[in-house]
């Protein structure tokens, strides 16, 4: 029973003889890296739907309540199968310690087209932002929304009252401790200038009604969280008009300035549950 211990305990002490080998250039360069971190993530996904009441083709790899037909037939017939790989992401993220202050770069897509590419398989930016200390500047969730409380789900799309909306922002955060997290942000603003009845009274003046957006959206944000959950409470004010097309001074035309609130939390259940609680509520 002793000489294989023997054994292994003279083969640890010609080991420890051994002189350790000089770090290399290519060594050195590692350990200066050390405070660096690049990750590439994402998933490939496909979806295979069997629509037995049809929705808006451009919205059929989801279900968008408000693309959901209110006539029968609005969108052709029932009972059709899709398959999409739009819910499908990728990803890059590099983040550190950079003159002292930490710093976080991401880019991320997916391809699910909107707006224009409704309907299309195609790149869709998610994230674009570099963020340098307090200094966060690019493409990333509103303040205004708290993506904490988005909660598990089968469908892409999501519960339809939730705020959830990416802008392009210019961002400080003032205050960033373990519990206590406060900023505020310049955001692009984004107007949906709806026609309405306008469309039967004067088609042509209804083509010509164009958003009138000369202000950034302004939004703040002011969050608590503990070991139980969070709470967090978010404000924006903004400026909305709308203008018209090849008209003289542009009339008709007009603005006012709305605001919004947005209380969230998440409050811990158990050891695996959780409860998501939104409201929401301001004018225009």
């Amino acid at each position: 029973v002793a000489a294989p211990a023997e054994a292994e305990a003279k083969q640890e002490a010609q080991q420890a003889e051994v002189p350790a080998a000089a770090p290399t250039s290519e060594d050195d360069d590692l350990d200066s890296n050390a405070e660096h971190n690049l990750s590439v993530y994402g998933f490939a996904q496909i979806d295979a739907i069997q629509d037995f009441k049809r929705v808006h083709p451009d919205w059929d790899a989801t279900l968008r309540p408000s693309r959901i037909p209110t006539v029968e037939g609005q969108y052709g017939s029932d009972g059709q199968f899709i398959a999409s790989i739009r819910q499908s992401r990728f990803g890059v993220k590099a983040d550190g310690i950079l003159a002292g202050k930490p710093y976080e770069a991401r880019f991320e897509f997916d391809l699910y087209g909107t707006g224009v590419d409704a309907g299309q398989t195609t790149f869709r930016i998610r994230h674009a932002y570099g963020r340098w200390g307090p200094i966060l500047a690019g493409q990333t969730n509103t303040l205004f929304m708290d993506g904490d409380i988005f909660p598990n789900v089968v469908d892409y799309w999501g519960p339809n009252g939730m705020v959830f909306v990416r802008n392009a922002q210019l961002r400080v955060t003032f205050l960033d401790t373990p519990h206590w997290k406060a900023a505020a942000a310049l955001e692009i603003p984004s107007d949906d200038i709806d026609p309405g009845a306008i469309r039967l009274i004067d088609p042509e003046l209804a083509t010509n009604l164009r958003a009138d957006e000369q202000l950034p959206d302004v939004t703040a944000m002011v969050r608590y969280q503990d070991d139980w959950g969070h709470v967090q409470l978010a404000g924006l004010a903004r400026r909305i008009g709308f203008d018209t097309v090849g008209t003289p001074d542009n009339e008709p035309k007009n603005s006012k300035l709305d605001w919004g609130l947005n209380l969230t939390s998440n409050i811990k259940v158990l050891q695996r549950d959780v409860i998501h609680l939104g409201i929401v509520y301001g004018e225009g």
